[in-house]
């Protein structure tokens, strides 16, 4: 027989059972979703900068291929790791785009898998149970709402970016270095400046949180030397032989205009939880269900940067009381991997300003954005729940749980509203990837690149070495 204790204490732990394992299977729900999408409503056919891809597998299947053309500059950014992945896919495949958009989603569960690790750790550092953000987490690293990366192959370069970013971060505010951390953080580093250039931003940022996590002592102190010895050789070769773009500002410049570059960094940070929101409950209160704020001049758009703007400076006078909540529950070192999350994000917000604000502020709500932005996001909501399950007072976890609850949910109608954004595309690429086949209709190709000419010399690589539509 049983004993009454025993009994109680095996219900106990068959309830926490059921309730981590549906956790788990919620948790699950939007990255299989977006898997689904992936593979029954996206266009397999090379789509805009797609197409930079194709003189390099030319390259690759002459085996004429170098080192110059991978580390060779597009835009603002040095592709090498993703221009590698994005090759060796192709190669596996005979360029199969869904094979790019899978991958987008294989790094996007990497980067929410730690996420979650760091978010369990700092529990543990508390004494207590993780919250159950799982479900949350992976809602925002898998929103709709950037449905520009899930559909676009060639964006593996943010996914890869953001992973190598959280992983570096997290590894760097962990508390006092070793050498095997330290390495490999700066080869997460290394991966992310050479993914997208707003990884650069690590090497200062990862300073400042070894020096903050004591890398100013003597014992310590070499891990600092070090790591900014690496920086100092990452930067210095990715800005060899570089070349300014037109859009750079001058000093002058930014100082003289310094609002609208604030502006644009406050639309970058605020429109991951806002844009799809406001976008469905614009086509709902008009009965225009196709609206859509595609970086035009129009009264949706400007609700949408209203919005943005607004959610934008809400987050940034929330993140310091979140931080001041969840200090009490995990110390102030163990915010470091959190405030360098937020830190990342805001600083690409405000490196991109610099070679975009030129293009208004509605430039700054382009899903691609989201990705990056919602690392933001991502912190906030974490610390919040981490204040919110040891505050003292009542209203207090009512109010940290009360805006965890609105990110969710702002969240969620952006991800409703990012299937219209997967079917409009859908709608827009499928002739064209006919017309891809036999090149006879010049509008239609239009719609994968606007240089024609490009896409004529490019199918004719496709079909030589029986890639994409042609294997």
């Amino acid at each position: 027989m049983i004993a009454p204790n025993q009994a109680h204490l095996h219900h106990t732990t068959t309830r926490s059972h059921l309730a981590q394992a549906a956790l788990l299977i919620l948790a699950l729900i939007p990255p299989l979703y977006v898997i689904i999408l992936i593979l029954t409503l996206t266009v397999d056919v090379p789509f805009a900068d797609q197409w930079a891809l194709v003189p390099l597998l030319q390259h690759a299947y002459q085996g004429r291929l170098n080192l110059g053309e991978l580390w060779a500059q597009h835009n603002e950014h040095r592709l090498l790791f993703p221009r590698l992945l994005m090759l060796g896919l192709a190669w596996l495949t005979g360029w199969s785009t869904r094979a790019e958009m899978l991958a987008n989603v294989a790094l996007a569960s990497a980067t929410c898998g730690l996420l979650l690790w760091q978010v369990r750790a700092s529990a543990r550092r508390a004494g207590g149970a993780a919250p159950a953000l799982a479900p949350i987490l992976s809602l925002m690293i898998f929103s709709l709402g950037q449905s520009e990366n899930w559909w676009g192959g060639w964006n593996i370069q943010i996914f890869l970016n953001v992973l190598g970013a959280c992983a570096a971060i997290l590894l760097l505010g962990a508390g006092e270095q070793r050498w095997g951390r330290l390495l490999l953080a700066a080869g997460c580093s290394v991966v992310a400046s050479f993914s997208y250039s707003n990884g650069l931003l690590l090497w200062p940022l990862g300073a400042a949180l070894l020096a903050a996590g004591g890398g100013w002592r003597r014992g310590q102190r070499r891990y600092l030397a070090a790591w900014l010895a690496c920086g100092a050789a990452t930067v210095g070769a990715f800005f060899h032989g570089y070349s300014w773009t037109s859009q750079t500002p001058s000093a002058d410049a930014v100082l003289g205009q310094i609002g609208s570059y604030a502006g644009y960094a406050l639309t970058y940070l605020g429109a991951p939880p806002v844009r799809g929101a406001v976008e469905l409950v614009f086509s709902l209160a008009t009965g225009d269900h196709r609206a859509i704020c595609n970086l035009g001049d129009s009264d949706l758009c400007s609700y949408v940067n209203t919005a943005a703007i607004g959610a934008g400076l809400a987050g940034l006078a929330l993140l310091p009381l979140a931080a001041w909540l969840a200090a009490r529950a995990i110390g102030w070192r163990g915010l470091l991997p959190y405030l360098g999350l937020a830190l990342y994000a805001l600083g690409t917000g405000a490196s991109t300003s610099l070679g975009r604000a030129s293009y208004g502020m509605h430039q700054a709500m382009a899903q691609r954005y989201a990705t990056t932005a919602t690392l933001f996001w991502v912190a906030l909501v974490a610390l919040l729940a981490l204040g919110g399950r040891h505050a003292g007072r009542a209203w207090a976890r009512t109010a940290c749980y009360s805006i965890v609850g609105v990110i969710a949910a702002a969240t969620l109608l952006c991800t409703i509203k990012g299937i219209d954004h997967f079917r409009w595309q859908y709608e827009f690429l499928a002739p064209a990837r006919q017309a891809l086949a036999t090149l006879d209709d010049e509008a239609m190709l239009q719609r994968l690149f606007f240089d024609t000419g490009v896409v004529r010399q490019g199918a004719a690589v496709l079909r030589e070495y029986h890639l994409s539509i042609f294997r």
